[in-house]
């Protein structure tokens, strides 16, 4: 009776464990989908200073239950961005994601939304002051699925990379251990 007993919980083990992997499978080929199959951008005129607001709203339960300052810059405030608004939202989601899960204990955290103009490219930046980034990690950081985190994919840089792209503009991360890291989008802006 016994042995049958535990002949089930190992087959009831065995089952959970394939589900959970088969999960992750999905999961996985589904992140490698989106990454291989961005759709071409449908571009419109987006305020950025609406979008941070938006963005903001969207991530304010994380925001809070972190205790996390999020401080906002858009110079001039009607500055625009001719971009997809879905794709450039995911690429801004995924670079708040990445600032928000970087924060460890400390008590001090903060991060800043910024645009602005210069030299003919509209630039946006999330920034903020965490741990940084370890200088051998921030070489990978956009190669498909290499990660830093425990339940991370390492889908979201090279995604939003290949957003930039498409976007003829161009993503880059600059980031010093014990400072924080800094993320600058930046778009060609149309000719007038």
């Amino acid at each position: 009776m016994q042995l049958q007993k535990d002949a089930a919980e190992d087959m009831h083990l065995s089952i959970k464990t394939i589900n959970k992997r088969s999960e992750g499978l999905i999961r996985f080929v589904k992140e490698f989908r989106n990454l291989s199959h961005v759709q071409q951008p449908k571009k419109t005129d987006i305020s950025i200073k609406k979008l941070f607001e938006e963005l903001t709203v969207l991530h304010k339960k994380e925001i809070t239950d972190n205790k996390i300052i999020i401080k906002t810059d858009v110079d001039p405030s009607d500055l625009l961005v001719t971009a997809d608004k879905n794709m450039i939202e995911q690429v801004i989601i995924n670079l708040i994601k990445n600032a928000i899960q970087s924060f460890d204990e400390q008590s001090d955290k903060k991060i800043w939304l910024a645009a602005y103009f210069s030299k003919g490219h509209t630039i946006i930046s999330v920034r903020d002051n965490g741990p940084g980034i370890d200088p051998e990690a921030l070489e990978k950081i956009f190669i498909p699925f290499f990660t830093t985190k425990k339940s991370g994919s390492g889908i979201g840089l090279s995604l939003s990379k290949q957003i930039m792209r498409q976007h003829d503009g161009r993503i880059s991360v600059q980031s010093k251990l014990s400072e924080g890291t800094d993320s600058y989008s930046a778009f060609n802006s149309p000719k007038d």
